[in-house]
């Protein structure tokens, strides 16, 4: 998790903060990480996919991307 803020965080000081949204999972193990939302690219674990976390990415899309 630790690297996915610091990533984040990265990012945010070169394009602006306003750019960057970062969503942590709570209770995602090791194995399944947060998502990062840049501009319309999408990395993520294998725990976002549900309904809740679907609408988060959609909600994202549609404010960049309209």
């Amino acid at each position: 998790m630790q690297q996915s803020v610091d990533l984040a965080n990265a990012i945010a000081k070169k394009i602006g903060q306003d750019k960057v949204t970062l969503v942590l999972l709570e209770g995602a193990g090791h194995d399944i990480e947060p998502f990062l939302l840049l501009n319309g690219t999408i990395h993520c674990g294998g725990q976002f996919d549900n309904p809740k976390n679907m609408n988060k990415v959609f909600s994202f899309l549609n404010k960049y991307l309209k």
